[in-house]
């Protein structure tokens, strides 16, 4: 049984308005005065709980009607490549190689993953991402709020909140040596998302305090992470300092003076740089591991949202705030689903997503090349973690917008925490004891420039609990920069790529 926090149900004094300060500790408004039977209990049929799966982000949800054309699409458009000659790909074929003179992709029976066909499944792939996302994050906070979990609402933030990331990087390591070089660029991306991104339109969205100045009330967890977000880019960035000061040099050296065969260096400067990202990835994972046993043991409430990393910021939590906030009778907010049907519609919105990822990787090249002529930089850094961090970033400008920019902060903070911590380190290590792929932290020097710089200027804007409306305007305007440079897209990801 959940534990009785306030005794007025709401979560807020009674003269609390739009002028008073918000208090820094909030309960969740789901989680006051609930019966047994409500928590316990859900005396709904299936077909009932399957509408009620749509109460909330209705617009957002009824996206899933594109899993029809996509299912249509999967199983009758024609397979093969539709943007080339019978005679070219054969030709091709016969040399191991595609129809532009690239490495030949792999054959795919079930699946078109070229030409407009291609292009189109990544496309309702892409958006149907966001309402799989929502459905499967809230089917998980519903069992999170049954069972009065702490464990299990960390594991739902670590895991499931950046399944869409960790799957889609699982799936390019595996999938080719080009599309190897795509995960670190879509992390870098996540990053700066909820650092510039999502903290910029939060602020913007806030309402103001004294006509120039948006009043964060901001926890000592957000306080924290403002200056540690500084550290752990330093500690990320590392391993591309070694390789500019330290490899690159030694390298040329090796080559001129000692005349080393240079595939001898090149293997050398690879194996040293997978040693210190791996020993890097296992000190992080270990650490952030201790921390968060620490905090299961501590016993502290999963929601206390501002001042907890690990509390709910899913959009299905931010619009039940909402509807308790301005709802003038009382709104049950409890386990709204059957255990069965939670665990059910979970396993089930997970098998989507691991579908719709692998397709996302699969048609990527076809809807970047043959559809549309965004540039790769773009699709990565841009796109595709804009569509994956579309929950949690909805739900913090959403929580800005009904007057708790403190725990928008919070949401974006814990994201970043999030990336860094744990997602960042897991794939490594999966790739190198899992997949066998060697996936290092030598990052693109431009982006580990940008995250650097984002790291300095957010940490300045956070120190102070108020926040001029015109910083979150800069941080928004130099997220916009890094997006105009992509959309240029006149720079490689990575060199594997075109080797």
């Amino acid at each position: 049984m959940l534990t009785q926090i306030n005794q007025g149900g709401s979560g807020f004094p009674a003269d609390y308005g739009a002028t008073e300060r918000p208090p820094v500790m909030l309960n969740n408004p789901g989680t006051n005065d609930f019966p047994e039977d409500d928590l316990h209990e859900v005396r709904l049929s299936t077909a009932q709980q399957a509408v009620q799966s749509f109460h909330y982000g209705t617009r957002i949800k009824s996206l899933l009607v594109l899993l029809i054309p996509f299912l249509l699409t999967v199983l009758f458009a024609p397979r093969g490549n539709s943007s080339s000659s019978p005679a070219a790909a054969a030709a091709a074929a016969a040399n191991g190689e595609g129809v532009n003179g690239t490495r030949k992709p792999k054959a795919h029976g079930f699946l078109p993953v070229e030409g407009t066909v291609g292009g189109a499944l990544f496309w309702m792939a892409l958006v149907l991402v966001i309402p799989i996302n929502t459905l499967l994050i809230e089917y998980l906070e519903d069992l999170v709020v049954r069972h009065d979990s702490l464990s299990l609402g960390i594991a739902v933030n670590l895991i499931f909140e950046h399944a869409a990331e960790l799957l889609f990087s699982f799936f390019a390591m595996s999938y080719s040596k080009q599309s190897l070089c795509w995960v670190k660029p879509l992390l870098q991306g996540s990053i700066l998302l909820n650092m510039l991104g999502v903290l910029g339109v939060s602020i913007l969205t806030a309402p103001l305090t004294d006509g120039t100045s948006v009043d964060l009330g901001i926890s000592s967890w957000t306080a924290f992470s403002a200056s540690g977000l500084v550290f752990a880019t330093t500690v990320f960035v590392l391993p591309t300092v070694y390789g500019f000061t330290v490899a690159a040099p030694d390298a040329i050296d090796q080559v001129n003076r000692l005349h080393t065969p240079s595939k001898q260096v090149a293997e050398q400067q690879t194996r040293n740089m997978l040693f210190i990202s791996r020993s890097l990835a296992v000190c992080v994972l270990v650490v952030y591991a201790l921390y968060l046993w620490k905090v299961v043991r501590s016993n502290s409430n999963y929601y206390v949202a501002s001042d907890n990393p690990n509390a709910p910021s899913s959009l299905t939590y931010a619009l039940q705030y909402r509807e308790r906030l301005h709802s003038t009778q009382e709104v049950d907010l409890g386990s709204r689903y059957s255990r069965r049907f939670a665990v059910t519609g979970a396993a089930l919105c997970l098998l989507v997503l691991v579908g719709l990822c692998y397709v996302l990787v699969a048609t990527l090249m076809a809807a970047t090349k043959e559809v549309t002529t965004l540039p790769l930089p773009f699709t990565l850094v841009v796109l595709l973690p804009l569509l994956f961090e579309a929950n949690g970033a909805a739900a913090s400008v959403l929580m800005a917008q009904v007057g708790r920019p403190d725990i928008a902060a919070s949401i974006a903070f814990s994201s970043i925490v999030h990336l860094y911590m744990f997602v960042l380190p897991v794939v490594v290590l999966v790739g190198w004891a899992v997949l066998q792929v060697p996936l290092e932290l030598y990052f693109h020097p431009f982006l580990v420039c940008c995250c650097f710089i984002a790291a300095l200027v957010v940490a300045q804007v956070m120190v102070a609990s108020r926040v001029r409306w015109l910083e979150g305007g800069m941080l928004l305007a130099l997220y916009g920069l890094i997006v105009c440079i992509c959309l240029l897209g006149r720079w490689h990801l990575c060199t594997e790529e075109f080797s």
